[in-house]
């Protein structure tokens, strides 16, 4: 009898799922995590950037810290990501690089990620600074 049950493999397919499914589920949440994560990131870079060149060409809406505040938002929720206005701090006559006289886009943005508890290394904060030269 114990011989027989030792050679039944009925089940060992079920066991097996069992054993493989929450590692692979695991594996499946951080990927998407990460790639959310470089997203986003790649979002509020894009929104510094655009910000800071809105912002040297002093036009409507970017003429005020505020509309360059708000324009950078605006960016970035075209990536879908939402950005609060008092994330982004707008300067102008800044030194970047050595360089003086540019106009500067600072952005620390609050990342919220379940992964964030779980990986010690994930970030809990991203971010993106982007200067631009002011134009005379």
């Amino acid at each position: 009898m114990i011989r027989s049950l030792i050679r039944n493999v009925s089940g060992a397919t079920a066991v097996e799922f069992a054993l493989i499914l929450p590692p692979l589920l695991a594996l499946i949440f951080f990927v998407i995590e990460g790639n959310r994560m470089l997203w986003t990131k790649q979002a509020i870079h894009e929104a510094a950037s655009n910000a800071a060149r809105c912002m040297a060409v002093g036009h409507a809406p970017c003429d005020t810290t505020d509309g360059v505040r708000a324009f950078a938002s605006e960016r970035a929720g075209k990536w879908a990501v939402k950005l609060p206005v008092d994330a982004i701090k707008a300067q102008s006559n800044q030194t970047c690089d050595g360089e003086t006289g540019m106009n500067r886009i600072d952005i620390d943005f609050e990342f919220k990620s379940p992964v964030a508890g779980l990986l010690p290394g994930f970030p809990k904060r991203l971010t993106a600074e982007a200067c631009f030269p002011a134009i005379s």
